[in-house]
């Protein structure tokens, strides 16, 4: 029977602290991970992969409930974002710039997916998840980009010392309006800071307002409005004037 080409490995860094309580201190694990693809031989000349694009989709959908079942706060829709709204964060990256992008809250991956599809080569991509399982299967999935398991809401310890470049664009999947406005306030400000000059911090929304007002010498606009998701959502985009 031949055997289908494996995945090349994924890498993830673990960086624990932050919000969470019972974290103490900080610490980093490295792990790598090679999906095995499960094979089904239909005929001598034919061999097949059982793990289809539908079967993949189910176990997305899976991991997004049981987040939302356990840290619904973290989570704050009830179904992943659907490919129109993916399409318009995607949008709000310049690609005229050739800087490391940022991803925060990835989730299940269907923004990083888009991303990816718009042309960026994932090995600009640094997605931080605060959620261990969540954090091993983007790993997974996108081997090629960099995934830290961490606290988006204190980069300056989950990004160590990766920090030090500014970014081209930050996406934000965060449900802010879960979040205090003090934390959200400080939580952009320090986004505004990572930026290179006039790049885009991107950050979806289901309220009619910014989550967010935009931080002193800032500007926030309306990007997309997109009625094809559950519930609709609206894409704003933060600069520096």
């Amino acid at each position: 029977m031949r055997r289908l080409p494996v995945a090349p490995q994924g890498v993830l860094e673990r960086r624990s602290g932050g919000l969470n309580p019972e974290n103490k201190g900080v610490f980093r694990q490295v792990k790598s991970f090679a999906p095995t693809p499960f094979q089904l031989k239909v005929r001598p000349s034919l061999t097949v992969c059982a793990l289809t694009d539908q079967t993949f989709a189910l176990a997305d959908n899976l991991r997004f409930l049981k987040a939302l079942i356990t840290r619904p706060k973290n989570v704050g829709a009830i179904v992943p974002s659907s490919p129109a709204l993916t399409r318009a964060i995607a949008a709000g990256i310049d690609l005229h710039r050739t800087g490391p992008i940022l991803e925060l809250g990835p989730g299940t991956g269907v923004i990083t997916q888009a991303i990816l599809e718009r042309g960026i080569a994932p090995e600009r991509l640094t997605l931080i998840e605060y959620d261990a399982e969540m954090a091993s299967h983007l790993a997974h999935k996108f081997p090629r980009t960099h995934v830290v398991q961490g606290d988006a809401f204190d980069l300056e310890r989950t990004l160590g010392n990766r920090h030090g470049e500014p970014y081209a664009a930050i996406v934000s999947g965060l449900p802010l309006l879960n979040f205090p406005v003090t934390l959200r306030n400080s939580y952009m400000a320090g986004l505004i800071d990572r930026l290179e000059h006039g790049a885009p911090v991107i950050q979806f929304s289901y309220g009619t307002q910014a989550p967010v007002e935009a931080p002193p010498g800032c500007s926030v606009n309306r990007a997309a409005l997109i009625w094809a998701n559950i519930p609709p959502a609206r894409v704003w985009i933060y600069r520096k004037n």
